[in-house]
């Protein structure tokens, strides 16, 4: 078993932002308390939201940050001290690469403490967040995420695929794949018969359905366009989304448009046990996302024994077993995806079953008391290897060298990004006008 543990989590985003990495934090927590570890959240302040749970700290914050549901967090003199004297932890964990990043590395620093990493996001892909979303943003978050990884004394990868992209990218220090887990048993549990007469869906018409992030780089456009063609074709289909985010007035305004508003039934933000009766409510999962590092929500669906067709896309392909869990569509082409859905319609009882026991099997090689495990032997570890207690003679001195040092690699990351990004920036326009 070994010792208990003092775990601190520090992200920009958390509840009630609702998303693979909100729910890749919670769930963690969640599962390292009933380990008997000690887990304490540091996140910015967002709203009037009342937390439930003690454990969490909110640092002042910047609301809606260029329009977005994300906040930005703003200096909190002591928070440093507080963290490290009050808690103690034994392991930071940061889930973003700046500003709450930045306190994270800093706190390590100061007072040696082993700082553990995880790569949820591909930053390049979501410069629209920002006030400037070129190129030079592109390259300059890519690299400023990857010289943050080498910051930190262990890098978490969602899937294989983001170790070798991390790999490829210079990243030296140790990968470890550790994919956000899926409580197994919440999702064996209920029916979505329930959903259906909630919404009222007839519980004799197939749904396709889809859970997560309702923003335009999980490419939903793509997916309502091909969803709609085949609700056209199947005039018996209705479509079932849960979720919030920026494209959800659109969303439904395209429904609107094409005259099928009455067979689109939109569940807002759902957690828990209403969110698996929403899955099971479903009969396919469509997904057609091309930016993910692990695809969470695809877990969720599989555990709850309810096929999906996706996209052929990195990460995805380590998920959608084409033929076996469900669909995998190799291009983005409207008539190949709606054909994959027909497919699906059209299989026996006895197909579909199967398809469901794949499914559900899939979703055990990512259960969270697997994944969490995993993680705990990956924090020992780096505990073990990295630091003695910085409670020693010359403490202060040596903390002040050390918060110099931190200071120094911090700017050095930025400044290096910062180049490198250039460089790439001009490249790709000589190319462009090759």
């Amino acid at each position: 078993m070994g010792s208990k543990l003092r775990i601190l989590m520090m992200t920009n985003t958390y509840f009630p932002i609702v998303g693979g990495l909100e729910k890749s934090v919670e769930s963690f927590t969640h599962q390292f308390r009933k380990m008997g570890h000690e887990v304490l959240i540091v996140a910015p302040q967002f709203g009037e939201v009342k937390e439930s749970d003690n454990d969490v700290i909110r640092i002042p914050a910047i609301q809606r940050f260029n329009h977005t549901d994300f906040s930005v967090n703003l200096p909190f003199p002591g928070l440093l001290s507080k963290l490290a004297l009050d808690f103690k932890p034994d392991i930071v964990h940061a889930h973003h690469p700046f500003l709450v990043g930045d306190l994270a590395i800093r706190l390590c620093g100061q007072y040696q403490i082993p700082l553990v990493f995880t790569y949820h996001t591909m930053f390049d892909q979501y410069t629209h967040y920002l006030p400037l979303h070129n190129d030079f943003m592109k390259y300059f978050l890519l690299e400023l995420s990857v010289g943050y990884s080498n910051l930190a004394d262990c890098v978490f990868a969602p899937s294989e695929y983001v170790r070798g992209f991390l790999t490829a990218k210079g990243v030296k220090t140790r990968i470890e794949v550790v994919p956000s887990g899926v409580d197994i048993g919440l999702h064996q549990s209920g029916t979505g018969e329930k959903i259906r007469k909630e919404f009222n869906i007839p519980s004799n018409v197939f749904v396709l359905g889809y859970a997560g992030r309702l923003a335009p780089e999980k490419n939903l456009e793509f997916l309502v366009s091909a969803s709609l063609r085949f609700m056209k074709m199947h005039p018996q289909t209705h479509f079932l989304m849960a979720g919030k985010g920026p494209s959800q007035a659109q969303i439904r305004e395209l429904f609107r448009n094409a005259g099928m508003l009455d067979r689109f039934h939109d569940a807002g933000v759902v957690l828990g046990r209403e969110l698996v009766a929403c899955y099971k409510a479903m009969d396919v999962f469509v997904f057609t996302s091309k930016s993910e590092t692990q695809g969470m929500a695809l877990f969720e669906a599989m555990a709850s024994g309810t096929p999906v067709v996706a996209l052929e896309a990195p990460a995805i392909n380590e998920v959608v077993k084409d033929l076996y869990n469900g669909r995998l569509v190799p291009d983005e082409d409207l008539d190949s995806y709606v054909e994959s859905l027909s497919w699906c319609l059209k299989q026996t009882s006895k197909v579909w079953t199967l398809l469901k026991s794949h499914a559900r099997e899939t979703a055990r090689h990512y259960s969270l008391l697997r994944c969490a495990a995993n993680a705990i032997a990956a924090y020992r570890t780096v505990k073990k290897q990295k630091y003695a207690a910085w409670d020693t003679e010359q403490a202060g001195w040596r903390e002040a060298l050390r918060r110099l040092k931190t200071e120094w690699d911090l700017f050095a990351n930025i400044s290096r990004a910062s180049g490198k990004s250039l460089t790439e920036t001009v490249t790709h326009r000589e190319l462009r006008n090759l």
